[in-house]
């Protein structure tokens, strides 16, 4: 069998929440993956601002910076993949991570009433096909009081919780959502805190649900995967380590831990919070751990995410079709040519809409061609899969697929053979109703590089 790419792309951001402090520790390294893609643009950091000292606010802060395999881009997933459309290039979709500065809220401390509803953010997730929270808090009456992380949600959807340490006197807990759809808030749910930070990565490539999880109360935590080239997720909370709880140190990600988030709460420091993430290439074991100071009051959990299977790289921004989420195209079989195993799949369309595949060697980017709803990103010479059994309904389900044939693949002036060494891109048109009248939209597109 031959052998498959697995590629990850992670959005990270990172949201800080206190009552009477300021953010005293932040640190982003830069993200190392094989095959770099050269791209243009250099670093770019906002300055941490000191958190406004507010008795009864959580003041959520962002650091921006984008960190692809070999450089940052200073600019956003939505402007990034247009320019590089536009320009004839491709958005990679090796490890990556943005951090979007809209980030900003208000959080109450404190009791937040019988709801314990508590926003964190504002956040685009569209662009990822999970959305992955990671919670440190305490409770506000000290160290001999119980405490646990109720819940989490974004959009309005409940998100699922992965795994929690909630030995006293505080709290870490994962949360989870698949394909979370358009822009929304972020909230948590919980009782009486004094306090917490919050991690949030926006992650492409993985398989739906979790594959492993683990937790402890040290600064390591074991986590069995069982699927090759798997993310792994880690957060930890330092409870402090004075006798009254207070004197928390920023637990730092130990290599090959990727480090997004490090840093304390409080005007007595508080809490510690890290989180960070690794690729994981081999099925088996693994301890992700941290660095702090202390050795009690440590609360670490860590999930596994696998990969989706899925081959090429999506490209080209997509818009919303009526149902509120965007098609995403993915691609799975084997790049070699000669194996003919390629299948394409559309989700998040329109129930019982009909629709087909495109192909050509082109990519483009025409925003609302002949009247659309979307865009179509690819040009030249284009096919279209519309021959007997090809023409797809979307169904109940909302989704379709059709294994293609590699050596009958349309083109305007006939079939022709895929070869190894010829890059095709893919997409889908489907068609959609707004307001009662007939529209259509279209998927995002995927490049595939045959061998």
């Amino acid at each position: 069998m031959p052998a498959m790419r697995f590629t990850f792309a992670v959005r990270a951001a990172r949201a800080t929440a206190d009552g009477l402090s300021h953010l005293t520790s932040v640190k982003t390294r830069r993200v190392l993956t094989p095959a770099p893609r050269m791209l243009p643009g250099g670093v770019t950091l906002d300055p941490q601002q000191a958190m406004t000292k507010v008795p009864t606010l959580w003041q959520t802060d962002a650091v921006a910076t984008r960190l692809s395999t070999t450089h940052t881009l200073p600019m956003n997933l939505s402007i990034l993949t247009t320019a590089l459309v536009l320009a004839g290039a491709l958005a990679p979709a090796n490890a990556q991570i943005s951090v979007d500065t809209s980030l900003n809220a208000l959080l109450v401390v404190g009791d937040p009433g019988p709801s314990g509803e508590q926003v964190v953010a504002s956040f685009d997730a569209s662009g990822s096909d999970k959305l992955v929270v990671v919670v440190s808090s305490e409770h506000a009456f000290g160290i001999t009081s119980a405490f646990s992380i109720d819940g989490a949600e974004y959009n309005g959807r409940a998100m699922i919780e992965a795994v929690q340490e909630n030995t006293l006197p505080g709290a870490t807990a994962l949360y989870y959502l698949d394909n979370p759809g358009p822009a929304g808030e972020i909230r948590v749910f919980m009782g009486m805190k004094n306090g917490g930070l919050v991690t949030i990565y926006a992650v492409s490539g993985t398989a739906t649900g979790v594959d492993a999880t683990g937790q402890s109360t040290t600064t390591s935590v074991g986590i069995t995967t069982t699927s090759a080239n798997s993310l792994v997720i880690a957060g930890i909370l330092d409870g402090g380590q004075a006798s009254n709880g207070n004197g928390a140190d920023a637990p730092t990600a130990d290599v090959p831990l990727t480090e997004v988030h490090s840093a304390v709460w409080g005007i007595n420091l508080w809490g510690g919070h890290g989180s960070g993430y690794q690729l994981v290439a081999s099925p088996g074991p693994v301890a992700p751990s941290f660095t702090t100071l202390g050795t009690i009051r440590l609360r670490t959990v860590g999930a596994a995410f696998g990969p989706d299977g899925n081959i090429g790289m999506n490209y080209c921004a997509a818009n919303a079709n009526s149902t509120g989420s965007i098609g995403s195209l993915s691609v799975a079989g084997s790049a070699t040519a000669s194996d003919n195993d390629i299948t394409l799949t559309a989700p998040d369309l329109p129930t019982f809409s009909w629709g087909f595949f495109i192909t050509s060697q082109t990519p483009g980017f025409v925003a609302n061609p002949g009247g659309s709803q979307g865009n179509l990103c690819l040009s030249g010479a284009i096919g279209r899969y519309v021959g007997p059994g090809q023409i797809k309904n979307s169904g109940a389900s909302g989704s379709f697929s059709l294994a293609i044939d590699l050596t009958a693949t349309p083109t305007p002036t006939g079939f022709v053979t895929i070869m190894g060494g010829e890059t095709w891109n893919f997409q889908c048109w489907h068609r959609d109703a707004v307001g009662g009248m007939a529209v259509s939209n279209f998927t995002d597109a995927v490049r595939v590089d045959f061998q």
